[in-house]
C-alpha cells in the first residue's frame, strides 16, 4: 500500500511510493519518538495519546505546527471528530471537519495515519522556509505517521478490554519490562533534576553567546564558554541515551560483562532518588571477573534493589552499602546491598520474593518488584536472597557465575 501526501496549499497529490524513507532523521529524534510512544497506555484517553506523540515532535521543531484530526467512531452515535494541535502560533482557529487543520497558517502539507483511513497529520508554518528539506520533512511525517497509528492502535485495544493472555515466556518478558518502567517512574524526578541543572547551563551560556555574537563583541575568553555548552550538551546526550536503552525493550543476548558498571549505571539512574533521602552511597569493590548477562536486564535488578532501600532510609537518611566479592568455592560474583534503614520484619522475611508481596508501611508499591529481582537474577543462573541485619537494615545478596574464559 503507498501512503499518499497532500498539500492544502495546492491541489496535487504526491504520492508517496515507499513506506521506508531513503532519508535517516538523526538518531536523537528517534529517540525522542520512541520515549514518547512507550508513554501510551491501553486504554487511555485519545486526546493524550495523540498529544504525547505531537508533543514530542513539536519540542524537537518549536517552529513549525503539529496536529492530527481523526474521527472516534462510538456505539450507536455518530462519528466525533477529535483535533489535537501543537502550533508555534499564537493565533488558533477551529479547524473545519475537512481541510486544513490550521486554517491561520500559509504553508500546511497532510500525510495519511496508519491504523485510521480517515485520520490525518498535518505539519504547518507560517513561513516555508521554516520547514525541513523535503527528504527529512517527509522521513518525519512517516515516523510520526507510524507512531499515531500505533498509539490509536493500543488506545483502541484497551478500550475494547482485550485479556488475552500470553504465553508464560512473552508474560515474563512483559513483566520485566513493565516493572522497569514502574521503576522509571519512581526515579523521574532524578532525570528531571539530572537534565535541569545542564539545561540551564545550556540556556543561560547561549543566550549571552547570542547576544553578543549580535554586538559583534566575542573575545577569546568565550571559547571556554562555548566548551561548557558542549559539556553540558554531552552530559545530557549521555544521560538520556543511557536511559532510552534502559526503558527499551531488552532484545539484547548474554555478553561478557563488568557488574562494577552495571551497578554504576544503576546508581546513575538512582541518583537523585539516594541524595533526596540524603543516602550516602559506598562503594566497595573487590576485585571480581566478568559476568556472562544481559546488561540491561541485570541494571533492573539493582535499581529495584537500591530504589527498596531509598524507600525503607526516606525517613532519616542512612548509608546504602554496596560490595563485591569473589566466592571462589562456588565460582561466583557476590554482590551485598547494605542498608541502614528500618529493617526487614521476621515474618515478611520467607515471603520478601513472592509475586504481589510487600512489605512497605505505606502500603504503596505493586508487590513485583523483588519477585522481578529473582526471576532476572535466576534467569541468569544466579541466587538472591535476603537477610535481617542487627539492629536496623537489611542485607540483599545477589551471586551470579563468573564467565568463563572464552
Amino acid at each position: 500500500m503507498t501512503a499518499e501526501r497532500k498539500s492544502t496549499t495546492g491541489n496535487t497529490d504526491i504520492p508517496i511510493t515507499e513506506r521506508r524513507p531513503s532519508t535517516r532523521l538523526p538518531a536523537d529524534w528517534l529517540d525522542h519518538l520512541f520515549v514518547a510512544l512507550c508513554e501510551v497506555e491501553p486504554g487511555q484517553n485519545s486526546e493524550t495519546a495523540l498529544g504525547c506523540i505531537l508533543d514530542a515532535a513539536f519540542s524537537l521543531l518549536p517552529n513549525l505546527s503539529f496536529g492530527v484530526r481523526i474521527f472516534d467512531g462510538r456505539p450507536r452515535k455518530p462519528p466525533r471528530q477529535i483535533v489535537v494541535r501543537r502550533s508555534s502560533s499564537l493565533i488558533s482557529i477551529e479547524p473545519p471537519l475537512e481541510g486544513p487543520i490550521f486554517p491561520e497558517l500559509s504553508c500546511e502539507t497532510q500525510y495519511p495515519i496508519d491504523f485510521d483511513p480517515e485520520g490525518v497529520l498535518s505539519i504547518a508554518a507560517n513561513d516555508p522556509s521554516l520547514l525541513p528539506e523535503p527528504q527529512v520533512l517527509e522521513a518525519l511525517a512517516l515516523r510520526l505517521a507510524l507512531g499515531l497509528g500505533s498509539a490509536l492502535r493500543a488506545v483502541r485495544k484497551g478500550s475494547r478490554g482485550m485479556t488475552s493472555i500470553p504465553p508464560s515466556d512473552e508474560g515474563k518478558k512483559t513483566a520485566f519490562h513493565n516493572d522497569k518502567l514502574a521503576g522509571l517512574g519512581k526515579v523521574v524526578a532524578g532525570v528531571v533534576h539530572e537534565l535541569n541543572n545542564p539545561v540551564t547551563s545550556i540556556l543561560a551560556y547561549a543566550e549571552y553567546l547570542r547576544k553578543k555574537a549580535e554586538r559583534g563583541a566575542l573575545d577569546g575568553a568565550d571559547v571556554e564558554r562555548i566548551l561548557r555548552i558542549e559539556e553540558a550538551a554531552q552530559r545530557i546526550h549521555g544521560f538520556s541515551r543511557e536511559l532510552i536503552a534502559y526503558a527499551r525493550p531488552s532484545t539484547e543476548v548474554p555478553v561478557h560483562l563488568s557488574i562494577h558498571d552495571v551497578i554504576d549505571r544503576a546508581l546513575m539512574f538512582c541518583e537523585h532518588v539516594l541524595s533526596r533521602s540524603q543516602i550516602e552511597v559506598e562503594r566497595h569493590f573487590g576485585s571480581v571477573p566478568l559476568v556472562r548477562g544481559i546488561g540491561g536486564q541485570l541494571a533492573q535488578v539493582f535499581v529495584n534493589l537500591f530504589t527498596n532501600a531509598a524507600n525503607a532510609m526516606s525517613e532519616s537518611g542512612g548509608v546504602l552499602r554496596i560490595e563485591t566479592r569473589m566466592d571462589d568455592a562456588a565460582n561466583c560474583v557476590h554482590i551485598l546491598v547494605v542498608d541502614t534503614g528500618c529493617g526487614i520484619a521476621e515474618h515478611a522475611l520467607p515471603r520478601l520474593f513472592e509475586p504481589f508481596f510487600t512489605a512497605s508501611q505505606t502500603g504503596s508499591g505493586t508487590g513485583l518488584g523483588l519477585s522481578i529481582v529473582r526471576e532476572i537474577v535466576e534467569s541468569h543462573r544466579g541466587r538472591v536472597w535476603a537477610e535481617r541485619k542487627d539492629g536496623m537494615g537489611a542485607v540483599f545478596h545477589v551471586a551470579l557465575p563468573a564467565a568463563n574464559e572464552d
